[in-house]
């Protein structure tokens, strides 16, 4: 098994030497070695076989050393940044290379760094000539001679190879072999970079695939995203980083920080403070770029960076604090909407994120997304559930109402063994014909309730008209309901008209005059303004009862909601009356919501689109 995995590898090695392409090499070099040294042609071919830079630098370092005589030999490569040199093989003491694999800048003093800087052969005959260029360097036992030759390819240098000898100068043939081996192993070195670089490029998408992998079975066997998504933000560091977080977009468009980790397990206790202070206090908006489907890539976060991209300054120096330097982020997408971002930063105080990475960390963003976005549907499929259900409850209960002192009535009437007067018959009559009236009220409600939530509104009966139109149209239809209370109407002869289907405002006036005129004491005046805000007009309609709980102002537009009796005082209808005005309002691009007043009483106050051209083409 283990052959058959050699020969598979071998097989491999095979394949991408011939898809790589190198530059034109000169084969001058190569065939005054062969007519110098079988030796020579044997390491040369060594060179030829080798197909990894630690490969190429034994093979070089050695074969020189076996066929040219040499007592001490190293090899020296450019690290990846080309700004320092490390050893990458020595045998013996080389005059002034380190014994260690550290790396060493360019500006060393010694034969080797000199081959480099200056990408020329370098011979020194004797120990007076390495004296008088290298001051202070001392030598190897018994070597009288160096030689450090660049390891070039089209004048590109990569490195550098070195030899001492025990005697004095150099022979032609020494040169001839020297200079071959150092081209051949330019050439090699070359090579085996190309093949490790590949190698590598195909391990990362190896690891990029099963991490994908891996992050789907996570994600697709939860039903709670966060803390899945805490374990993908994991998963995928150090490939993409050394931070990870991700940011969900709440309802009123800023960021809230889901998940926030670092490799570094010590600095998880400063993300996990910064990410409870972000729920409590400091949040962000969504960056300006990202919203267009762009990922924002900024090499050094700073104050100016931070400002072209919208990143707040306060995260800008939080992730300075965690010794952090470049910054990706990625904008979770699904269906073409922004859900949130997921972002990466890295220590890597060099260059940027690249292509492949860019491509990962957006499959990351979308399949977050989705978990987000079916954790959400499936949050929204279960309330919806359970508000059908209560829905069905609550229509049940007061169905039942109606009906039982219907039925109670009738059956009382139909009684035998008692006797009733005129008035008390009449009395009895006109109960069941008021509870009949409600029962046919609270049909026609939830009917209304129905087409708002299931067809919507037609909107083709929309049209320009005033407001005051519109106020005098609902206080007509409200009629006599108001009893005793007094109007106190205040429309600003300027305000705009309206794009409005004016009936169904109409109900929605006459509706929130009603709901006034129940909650407020007998006698006390109910207050109609109006004023424009915006592109929109926003009317107003006061009480001056016992007001509305703050915790209670969203719940009174829910279909059914009655104050718990320490609240307001029981009161006649269908609980339909603001659902409803929630539906109709909304319906036409309008906003409708509850306030308390200062003084005592409640306002509540809608607003409809001004009648501009872009109203009327929504």
């Amino acid at each position: 098994m283990a052959t058959g995995r050699r020969a598979g590898q071998n097989r491999q090695n095979v394949m991408l030497l011939k898809r790589m392409t190198t530059p034109h090499i000169g084969l001058e070099y190569v065939e005054e070695a062969i007519g110098g040294s079988a030796q020579v042609r044997q390491a040369i071919g060594e060179l030829g076989r080798a197909i990894s830079r630690d490969q190429v630098a034994t093979s070089l370092v050695e074969g020189g050393l076996a066929a040219l005589g040499a007592s001490c030999g190293a090899m020296v490569e450019l690290t990846d940044d080309r700004r320092e040199l490390r050893v990458a093989h020595a045998v013996g003491a080389l005059a002034g290379a380190p014994r260690s694999e550290r790396p060493f800048p360019l500006t060393a003093a010694f034969p080797l760094v000199d081959a480099v800087r200056s990408r020329q052969d370098l011979w020194i005959a004797n120990r007076q000539e390495l004296q008088a260029r290298y001051p202070g360097l001392v030598p190897e036992p018994g070597a009288r001679s160096w030689a450090a030759l660049p390891l070039t390819i089209d004048g590109v240098v990569l490195g550098a190879v070195g030899w001492s000898f025990p005697g004095r100068g150099f022979t032609p043939a020494q040169r001839v072999g020297l200079r071959g081996l150092s081209r051949a192993g330019g050439e090699a070195l070359y090579r085996a970079g190309l093949y490790e670089a590949e190698r590598r490029a195909s391990e990362e998408a190896e690891r990029r695939d099963l991490l994908m992998s891996e992050v789907s079975s996570l994600l697709d066997s939860t039903t709670d995203p966060v803390p899945a998504l805490t374990r993908v933000a994991r998963m995928c560091l150090p490939l993409l980083g050394d931070w990870c977080a991700i940011d969900v977009l709440a309802e009123d468009g800023r960021l809230d920080r889901l998940v926030a980790v670092h490799v570094d397990s010590a600095k998880d206790v400063a993300l996990r403070r910064d990410t409870r202070t972000r729920s409590t206090s400091t949040r962000g908006r969504l960056p300006r770029r990202l919203s267009d489907r762009m990922v924002l890539n900024v090499r050094r976060p700073t104050a100016h960076g931070g400002r072209s991209s919208n990143v707040g300054l306060r995260e800008l120096r939080f992730l300075q604090e965690l010794g952090l330097a470049r910054l990706l982020i990625v904008p979770l997408r699904i269906r073409g909407h922004t859900v949130g971002t997921l972002s990466f930063a890295s220590e890597d105080q060099d260059g940027c994120y690249g292509a492949a990475q860019f491509a990962l960390a957006e499959r990351l963003a979308r399949r977050c997304a989705a978990a987000i976005e079916n954790s959400r549907l499936r949050a929204t499929v279960q309330q919806t559930m359970q508000d059908r259900a209560e829905f069905v409850a609550a229509t049940s209960h007061e169905l039942r109402t109606p009906l039982s002192h219907i039925k109670g009535f009738v059956s009382t009437l139909r009684t035998r063994d008692s006797a009733w007067d005129v008035e008390t018959h009449n009395d009895f009559l006109a109960e069941i014909e008021r509870e009949a009236d409600r029962l046919a009220k609270l049909v026609e409600d939830l009917l209304e309730m129905s087409h708002i939530n299931s067809a919507g509104l037609d909107l083709t009966e929309r049209a320009v008209i005033s407001p005051a139109t519109l106020v005098a149209a609902g206080v007509d239809r409200l009629g006599a309901s108001l009893g005793d209370h007094v109007l106190d109407i205040q429309l600003p002869d300027d305000l705009p008209a309206v794009w409005a289907d004016a009936s169904q405002v109409e109900r929605v006036i006459a509706n929130l005059l009603d709901n006034a005129a129940k909650y407020s004491p007998p006698g006390e005046p109910i207050s109609v303004t109006a004023k424009l805000v915006g592109h929109a007009l926003q009317l107003r309609v006061e009480d001056r009862g016992l007001g509305i709980p703050p915790d209670h102002v969203e719940q009174i537009f829910e279909p059914f909601f009655r104050e718990p009796p320490a609240g307001y005082p029981a009161k006649p209808g269908s609980g339909l009356g603001l659902a409803i005005c929630r539906g109709l309002i909304r319906a036409q691009n309008g906003q409708i919501w509850a306030e308390p007043r200062k003084v005592g009483g409640a306002s509540l106050v809608f607003t409809l689109p001004v009648a501009t051209a872009d109203a009327r083409k929504r």
